[in-house]
């Protein structure tokens, strides 16, 4: 293998990465806009109410909940920070279910 390839899990590491930032800023936007639909200063349909804002949260959560579990055999103290993750990411499903806004 020459030294500037990535193997097959180093790929999928930098892969899921990736996909958590994204996400932090898919979630960002999102924020902004249901803040600006919120305070009327312009209306998007989707962003009336917290759902979209709830789910990018959710989905923003489950993605480094997960990557923190997989760093935890790196940094022992990422388990914490992944399982805190991953609760924060189940109460926010549990909220968007059961119609809380």
């Amino acid at each position: 293998m020459d030294r500037g390839t990535l193997n097959n899990l180093e790929f999928l590491d930098l892969l899921l990465t990736i996909l958590c930032w994204v996400f932090v800023a898919v979630s960002t936007g999102v924020l902004i806009l249901t803040t600006l639909t919120t305070y009327h200063f312009l209306y998007l349909q989707y962003f009336n109410n917290y759902d979209a804002l709830q789910l990018s949260m959710f989905i923003s959560q489950l993605l480094w909940g997960i990557r923190f579990m997989i760093d935890s055999k790196r940094w022992p103290k990422s388990k914490v920070y992944g399982m805190i993750s991953l609760a924060m990411a189940a109460v926010s499903l549990f909220f968007f279910y059961s119609g809380v806004s």
